[in-house]
């Protein structure tokens, strides 16, 4: 099967400032990024439903940004993408614990593109980085593919479009094709710290994951469940 090519990295510009939006937005292009520009929390929120990012640059002088729908929601799925908060001035303390439920990563207006550049390559080396690392760097069983050097995800040669976090537990499953995993070990893998609940974590992302892989959710062919003890991807 012929590899598909690695998609360029996302990146979602919320800022109230066209002409700002449109200067930054043409220099990452020419650094081969996608971008997508919005201008207010509305408008941010409606791409975020329709496309994944991997970077939001998000202008935290958007109005009333902290009791927006946008802020909430950034803050549940602030795992999969990285926040980068664009400021008109140094945070203070007080700044920075209002914002640090979101992001503690700064980019002071005006911006410098050199250092634009620099640590946009730094923050995605790292990431890289954090993405769970086995021997192997493409796996497949039956129609399934994972090609883990592109990070891709293809059923019968049709791309699959997943979250950072369906990606990774899915990974790890095909890693461990044909055993037996629970959903503490894929927890303890995946994730640094602990949260309540980390079992219905682990159940809501196998569920969309069911959703996008499988024909049948309900019948699943790929990725099945053993009750009490845990999830196995099929060796087809």
């Amino acid at each position: 099967m012929k590899l598909l090519n690695p998609r360029p990295y996302r990146i979602l510009i919320c800022n109230s400032n066209p002409n700002e939006t449109a200067e930054l937005s043409t220099f990452l292009k020419e650094q081969n990024y996608e971008t997508a520009a919005a201008y207010t929390d509305r408008q941010a929120l409606d791409q975020l439903v329709i496309v994944e990012f991997d970077i939001v640059l998000l202008d935290i002088g958007l109005p009333r940004l902290l009791e927006s729908n946008l802020f909430q929601q950034l803050i549940v799925h602030k795992d999969e993408q990285q926040i980068i908060l664009l400021s008109e001035e140094t945070p203070t303390d007080d700044m920075r614990r209002i914002w640090q439920p979101l992001s503690n990563h700064y980019w002071i207006k005006p911006l410098d593109f050199s250092v634009v550049a620099a640590d946009l390559e730094q923050i995605l080396k790292a990431k890289k980085q954090q993405t769970p690392n086995h021997y192997n760097r493409y796996f497949e069983t039956g129609g399934l593919v994972l090609d883990h050097e592109n990070q891709t995800v293809t059923v019968d040669g049709k791309l699959v479009n997943l979250t950072a976090s369906e990606y990774n537990i899915l990974l790890y499953l095909m890693a461990n094709k044909g055993r037996i995993v629970s959903t503490k070990e894929i927890y303890e893998a995946l994730w640094e710290t602990e949260v309540q609940n980390s079992d219905n974590v682990i159940t809501v992302h196998i569920c969309h994951i069911r959703k996008k892989i499988e024909e049948d959710p309900n019948e699943p062919k790929y990725l099945k469940m053993l009750w009490g003890k845990g999830y196995r991807i099929e060796d087809l």
